[in-house]
């Protein structure tokens, strides 16, 4: 995998690069909208979870943006995977292109934009919090594991989608229950243990409380 991404570097750099910009094309704010989609969605459950069912926790707007942010990148890399050879079949058949590039360059386009409002973000956060912990520096190889997590699921569901049509569909919904089934809008401590023990079987739930951590 190393060796395909190295001799087709610059073909998985145009494809990084394209992807990002097909996403935002016609929008007057482009890649601006990886940090204000995210926002709305927060500031949505913020005022459902805050003002209507009373759901407390501390500092809440900071817990829902560590949870959204990263919600965010696995969902559009997972999502987007689900077309990445089939919406790309005339490159494929035209030229000699490793099919896994196309998977790992949504995953990589989806983890740039994370990144590019996390370096908006994480100085606001120093100034809510009046300091930033030393332990931050353990975000990095946190979200490189997440990152090769999401590019394995990436290639799988790339891979899948060729021969089953329909789980393009069945992601819609599976993504939708993986969100719930996740700890991005309330703390995992307040899960009942019962339900708990099989929450610790989703793979994102390491992630997210270390991100929340």
């Amino acid at each position: 995998m190393r060796q395909v991404l190295w001799g087709y570097r610059e073909l998985f750099r145009n494809l990084v690069l394209k992807d990002l910009r097909l996403k935002y094309r016609g929008s007057w704010l482009g890649v601006l909208w990886s940090l204000l989609h995210p926002l709305l969605m927060i500031a949505v459950y913020w005022l459902a979870f805050e003002y209507i069912i009373s759901f407390r926790v501390k500092r809440f707007p900071l817990f829902l943006l560590v949870g959204i942010f990263h919600w965010q990148a696995f969902h559009q890399a997972i999502k987007a995977s689900g077309r990445a050879i089939v919406g790309n079949a005339n490159l494929i058949k035209q030229a000699l292109v490793p099919h896994e590039l196309l998977p790992l360059a949504i995953a990589i386009s989806s983890f740039l934009q994370l990144f590019f409002a996390l370096v908006i973000m994480i100085p606001i956060l120093g100034f809510v919090q009046h300091s930033i912990s030393w332990n931050t520096l353990f975000y990095l190889p946190a979200a490189l594991l997440h990152l090769t997590f999401t590019a394995g699921v990436a290639l799988a569901v790339a891979a899948l989608t060729v021969f089953y049509r329909d789980l393009e569909h069945l992601m819609d919904v599976g993504l939708r229950l993986l969100f719930w089934l996740t700890p991005f809008i309330y703390p995992f401590s307040i899960v009942p243990k019962g339900l708990a023990r099989v929450l610790q079987f989703n793979p994102l739930v390491p992630f997210i409380i270390t991100y929340q951590d």
